[in-house]
């Protein structure tokens, strides 16, 4: 009588030791699932902060050639201006041409 009562409580403890494995478990496997989710989630933010990066420096270079174009029209503006004959009148055409550049 003795061992079948020893025999139900080590049933029970096993079960019992059984339920706390699965859900211990259970929860180490939903961890994984988030951590892995987390990994897709950084691997996303990298590749959409590497294409910014590419993106501002592709910016960066436009806006460099653009002032580079500037200046060189003020400096040929400037020679223009400073040339032999410089004061005499400009042509209407060219007095039109020469504001809508300014």
């Amino acid at each position: 009588m003795l061992t079948r009562y020893a025999l139900i409580a080590a049933l029970v403890a096993l079960v019992t030791a059984m339920s706390g494995l699965g859900l211990v478990l259970g929860q180490l496997n939903a961890q994984q699932a988030t951590i892995t989710g987390l990994h897709a989630d950084l691997d996303i933010a990298q590749h959409r902060l590497s294409q910014a990066a590419e993106a501002a420096a592709v910016h960066r270079a436009y806006i460099d050639r653009a002032q580079q174009a500037a200046q060189a029209a003020a400096q040929s503006e400037n020679e223009a201006l400073m040339e032999e004959d410089s004061n005499a009148p400009l042509p209407d055409y060219l007095r039109a041409i020469l504001d809508r550049m300014r």
